[in-house]
């Protein structure tokens, strides 16, 4: 098993909860410069969206590449009604470096594979730190064809 995370603070954390399974591999690295193995998972849950909008076309290339034919991919993508998508009030948001799709977008990264689920997800609410909140996602698992 592969996975990585720009922070170290992450990195280190999953390596103190890992620590007793040696088949977990973590790297510290970026979408963009992760060497994605061949594989026949791909979890990208809450995480392909903070991909840098002008890297997200590459990165989307090498996790296609990486999956064996097959495989599946379970993630979920940010829809434009979310609040990070949305341009800021303030600087404390997101909005300049998440990747938003829209879901013909999201649609067309499968064109190749068998969806087996495909859902949005369209709620509002308050943040952990109490802050309000409109998410909406599109939540993916597909096989590889």
């Amino acid at each position: 098993m592969h996975a990585f995370d720009i922070e170290k603070s992450a990195i280190d954390r999953c390596r103190q909860r890992f620590a007793d399974i040696p088949q977990v591999d973590l790297s510290q690295s970026s979408f963009i410069n992760f060497e994605y193995p061949p594989c026949q998972l791909v979890v990208a849950d809450a995480s392909l969206f903070f991909c840098p909008p002008e890297a997200f076309a590459a990165v989307w290339q090498k996790v296609d590449d990486s999956l064996q034919p097959g495989g599946v991919f379970c993630g979920s993508f940010l829809g434009p009604e979310d609040t990070m998508a949305r341009e800021p009030e303030s600087e404390q948001t997101f909005w300049k470096t998440v990747t938003v799709l829209t879901e013909q977008k999201v649609r067309l990264l499968f064109e190749e594979y068998h969806v087996l689920s495909f859902t949005e997800h369209k709620r509002s609410g308050l943040t952990p730190q109490g802050t309000p909140h409109d998410w909406h996602i599109y939540a993916v698992v597909a096989q590889k064809g």
